[in-house]
């Protein structure tokens, strides 16, 4: 990859940069930020004005072939404005191939190029996540025994609150779904979901789905568990409602 630097910084500190970036690839400096894996390719054009005390940022970036844990997620985008310490996401996406994951809205923030007190502001955050497609890649970083989770997907999430105790409304449905876990050979078919989140608390409006699974031979404690509820060679299960 390549990194260019050019402008102009006065003896006041105040500055106008420009700050380009090509094809870098971000393995060795995504360490820096969590011990995860990720991989991916980072292209991005940054404005810095202001002073060194009072900086005023603009950033729009791009990654490419994303891949967080070993997930293939797809292309991430962003516009990112810093001003008076506030971040605006106006924008940032990250499009696979069967899923939309769209985030907007701001971070109160203190980047300042001096040693402050305090980054992370206690003043309120706002963020509106939106999320649609046919598959849930994501599931498998909260949920790992899941292989895989398809079908229609929608969803809303609006985040309040500050960084560090946030607060959480929104709504999910899935459609037509298909849920795999890793330890099961087969998957839950015509999953149909609809729930919502407030607060702290995930309430499950209505929850149906479908399975015929026959046995595997696996010997591991998920699966002992598993012939607890299926003593016979192929069973059928439903479950419906909460």
């Amino acid at each position: 990859g390549e990194m260019g630097l050019s402008g102009t910084v006065d003896i006041e500190e105040r500055m106008s940069l420009s700050v380009d970036i090509s094809g870098l690839e971000i393995t060795p400096w995504a360490v820096l930020l969590t011990p995860e894996p990720i991989e991916g390719k980072l292209s991005a054009h940054a404005d810095l004005q202001g002073d060194f005390q009072h900086p005023q940022i603009e950033i729009k970036s791009q990654i490419q072939a994303l891949k967080f844990k070993r997930m293939e997620l797809g292309d991430l985008s962003t516009d990112l404005v810093y001003n008076d310490k506030k971040l605006e996401v106006k924008n940032l996406d990250v499009t696979g191939t069967d899923w939309e994951y769209h985030l907007t809205g701001y971070l109160p923030l203190d980047l300042s190029f001096y040693a402050t007190e305090k980054r992370v502001l206690d003043t309120p955050q706002s963020f509106k996540l939106q999320v649609k497609g046919e598959r849930l890649e994501l599931i498998r970083w909260f949920i790992p025994d899941v292989e895989y989770l398809k079908g229609d997907m929608q969803g809303n999430l609006n985040i309040s609150g500050s960084l560090f105790h946030p607060q959480f409304d929104g709504s999910m449905t899935i459609k037509n779904g298909s849920l795999k876990f890793a330890e099961l050979a087969d998957p839950v078919e015509n999953l149909n979901v609809e729930m919502r989140m407030q607060n702290e608390n995930l309430i499950l409006d209505q929850i149906s789905g479908f399975m015929e699974h026959g046995e595997t031979g696996s010997g591991s404690a998920f699966w002992k568990i598993w012939k607890l509820f299926s003593k016979k060679r192929k069973i059928r299960g439903e479950v419906n409602g909460f």
